[in-house]
Parts: structure tokens; C-alpha cells; sequence
């Protein structure tokens, strides 16, 4: 191995379009696993790892190649993972796993109901590398584990690059969660492994057989490992590693120490509108943000939950406003197809932390309302994609506006079953919806 090398576990289409594609400039070499796609790693070995960026401009398509990856695995290529991890080369292990592969409660804390986690826990206490992990938390436990006895002497750093608020310290709270369940497996954990929030940005819609095809025309490359993406990309980390790391600030970049900020508006601004634009946008047969952004009385949805979430951002005036119009203009961007279904994907979750922080007595509580109404209805009308509670998503979707809206926010938070008011306007906007 080269002696310098980041670990990516979730080589899905972001983490080429963003993390991969920032590592690229820097002269590290990554090592990919995957989550829970293991086929994306047979395309990429087919082509040694290296595929294309199509970055779809306002005016016109750009092919890139990207060679920074070194060797991909599945992710439940156990002895892979645990080498790779365990080398004193690797300094990094970066993660996409998306909301739900932390394994978390509402709270932010390990899910210890959840099956596969039990599962892991008496994995890991019986024979830590008897058989791969089954979560995600699971096996970052196990690839530390596995450096805590082959190289005790090397910190590492493990990045959270999920679209979560602090998602280094949510990545540690699941990793620990689970060590602390193994007697005397968390201790190096704790003093060598350095948890890493990043606040990441850029719009990576599914390839569709067109987007493929487009690559092929410019690049004169089959290559079904190729991903789409806007031209925007922002990546903000915290600058708090224990060992080396790669100059993604080379690639544009930023190291601070104020991350939270950053992580705040793109959630609020961005991601909160995103949520918002789906549930609403499926609501009226759209397909696409474009096309959502596109119909005036949604833009004027957009436009007032910007307006209640503006109090709540640490930003100067000017600096929002620049940060409004440079989303609006991403929204607009019509060769980007960014579907509505891909955002409403996982709404529980999603909503989790993108809505329900705003119900604690903030301005923005009415928007949330019109959120959680049209996340409601898109279920009663059949159109909501996969969801990690679908089957009880469904079931409890049923019935009066008011039934519905009880039991559906019961499931997305427990503590909101006793808020009678908030039932109250969610179900009286559903019936209106």
C-alpha cells in the first residue's frame, strides 16, 4: 500500500460525485467498500475503479474522469475491510451511509431495539472477525477494532459525510454505542479515533440509461459506473484530525472550526425546502425540483419556509440572501432531473431532522405543519417512495385526517402523540390537502 490512503465505506453515486471527486486532487488514494449495493462494486472493478462525472451546466454537459480509487470491495469482503482499516497507511475512513445507516433514535442515540444491531453486539462480543457486521456501525466497530490490535500506535480519522448535523458525533455515539456493549473494546476507541462532522453539499440525482448514454457521446467510454451531478459542490470539515489528512482544501474545500453554521443553513435552506418541494410537489403529480420550483404557488411554499427559517441562521443578512438566490438557481436548473421521489425516499428520517426541530415554539412551526401535512398525504395517496417504516407507515395513514395525523407522527416521534395542538393543525391541514 502507498502510505497514504483514505477508507470509504458507502460507495454509492454522492460519495463519487463528492467525496471521491474532492480526494482526487489531493494525491491520496482511496480504498472503497460499499453498503448495501455490493453490484456498484463490480462495476467499478470492472473499469480499476476509475468512472466519469457528468456535471450537467445550465448550457451544456462535462465528462470527468476520475482516478482516485485503488481498489473497491464490497462492503462484506470482511478481510478486505479489516486490512484496509487496520493499515498504518489508511489515516482516514470517510462515510456515506445515509440517515438511517447510523441506526439511531429520534435522540440521536444507538438504536439497542433494533435486531441487526443486537445482532452485532453479540457478534462482536462472541468473535469480533467471525463473519461481517450487518450494520453499518457495526462494521466501523469492527475495522477499529481490528487497527486497535494491528497498529495501536496509529490514530485515525473517521469523517462523517452523511447529510446529518454533526454527523461525526452521531457516527461516534452508534460506533461507541456498540463497543460499549463489548466489555473492554472501547477504551483505544475513545483515546485514538478522532469522529470528524462535515457539512456536505452537492445534487447527485440517479444516472438514468440517458445520463449513461450522454457520457458515452462525450467520452467515447461505456461506463455504467458513471454518476450525474450539478456544478455546485461545497464541502466544509471540521479541522480536528489526529493524524494526517488529505488537502481537500486543494479541491475547494473548507477547514474550520465552525461547521455547525454551515450545517445549519444548508439543512434549513436547502435540504428543508427539498423535503418540502417533494411531499408537496408528488402531491401534484411533478416529477422533478425543477418542475416543482417551476409551478408559482409552490415557489411560494419555498419562499415562506425560507422566511420562518431565516431567525434561526447564524448568518448576515446579505450572506442569506446570497444563499437563497444560489439555491434557486440550482433548483431552476432543468438538466439536473432531480426527482421528487429520490428526496422523499426515507422521509421518516429525513424529516426527523430536517422538520421536527423546527416544532419547539420557532417561528418556522406553521411550515412545519405544511410539511408534515403533505408527508401524511402522499401516503394516503399512495405516493410516497420506501420508507424504513413503510408497512406501519401505511397502516397508520388510514382513517380521518385526525386519526391519521395522530398515529403518523407517533411513529415518527413518540413525544408527539401527547402534543394535542400539533395533531390538531397537522390534521386540519391533511383535511385540507
Amino acid at each position: 500500500m502507498s502510505d497514504r490512503y483514505v477508507v470509504h465505506l458507502g460507495l454509492g453515486a454522492f460519495a463519487r460525485s463528492h467525496t471521491a471527486w474532492y480526494t482526487r486532487h489531493t494525491g491520496w488514494r482511496m480504498i472503497g467498500f460499499t453498503g448495501r449495493r455490493p453490484g456498484v462494486a463490480r462495476l467499478l472493478d470492472k473499469h480499476r475503479g476509475v468512472y466519469h462525472v457528468l456535471t450537467r451546466h445550465p448550457d451544456r454537459d462535462e465528462a470527468e474522469r476520475v482516478e482516485v480509487l485503488s481498489r473497491v470491495h464490497d462492503g462484506a469482503d470482511l478481510p478486505a475491510w479489516l486490512e484496509a482499516c487496520a493499515s498504518p497507511s489508511t489515516h482516514v475512513v470517510t462515510v456515506t451511509v445515509t440517515e438511517k445507516g447510523y441506526r439511531l433514535t429520534p435522540s440521536g442515540s444507538l438504536d439497542l431495539d433494533d435486531a441487526d444491531v443486537r445482532a452485532d453486539i453479540e457478534l462482536l462480543r462472541a468473535a469480533p472477525f467471525g463473519s461481517p457486521a450487518r450494520t453499518a456501525p457495526g462494521r466501523l466497530a469492527q475495522g477499529l477494532l481490528a487497527r486497535a490490535d494491528r497498529a495501536p500506535d496509529a490514530p485515525v480519522a473517521v469523517v462523517g459525510c452523511d447529510n446529518l448535523r454533526g454527523n461525526g458525533r452521531l457516527a461516534e455515539r452508534a460506533v461507541l454505542g456498540i463497543l460499549e456493549a463489548v466489555p473492554g473494546r472501547s477504551e483505544w476507541v475513545r483515546g485514538n479515533v478522532g469522529f470528524v462532522s462535515s457539512m456536505v453539499d452537492r445534487i447527485t440525482p440517479a444516472a438514468t440509461p440517458e445520463d449513461l448514454a450522454q457520457v458515452r457521446a462525450l467520452t467515447g467510454v461505456d461506463d455504467p459506473a458513471a454518476v450525474v451531478a450539478e456544478p455546485f459542490a461545497e464541502w466544509v470539515l471540521d479541522d480536528a484530525f489526529p493524524a494526517q489528512r488529505p488537502r481537500w482544501e486543494v479541491a475547494g474545500a473548507v477547514l474550520t472550526s465552525q461547521v455547525a453554521g454551515h450545517e445549519l443553513r444548508k439543512l434549513l435552506v436547502l435540504n428543508g425546502a427539498h423535503t418540502l418541494l417533494a411531499h408537496t410537489g408528488l402531491l401534484k403529480d411533478v416529477r422533478t425540483v425543477a418542475g416543482a420550483i417551476a409551478r408559482p404557488e409552490l415557489l411560494e411554499l419555498v419562499t415562506a419556509w425560507w422566511q420562518a427559517v431565516r431567525p434561526l441562521l447564524p448568518f448576515p443578512a446579505p450572506e442569506v440572501d446570497a444563499y437563497e438566490r444560489a439555491v434557486l438557481e440550482r433548483f431552476r436548473n432543468a438538466r439536473i432531473e432531480h426527482r421528487l421521489t429520490q428526496i422523499a425516499t426515507d422521509a421518516t428520517e429525513k424529516l426527523r431532522v430536517r422538520v421536527l426541530p423546527l416544532l419547539n415554539g420557532s417561528a418556522a412551526q406553521q411550515v412545519a405543519v405544511e410539511q408534515l401535512a403533505a408527508w401524511i398525504a402522499c401516503r394516503r395517496a399512495g405516493v410516497a417512495p420506501d420508507d424504513p417504516l413503510g408497512p406501519r407507515l401505511a397502516r397508520a395513514a388510514r382513517g380521518t385526517p385526525q386519526e391519521a395525523a395522530a398515529r403518523m407522527l407517533a411513529l415518527l416521534d413518540p413525544a408527539l402523540a401527547d402534543d394535542h395542538d400539533l395533531r390538531t393543525r397537522v390534521g386540519n391541514r391533511l383535511r385540507d390537502l
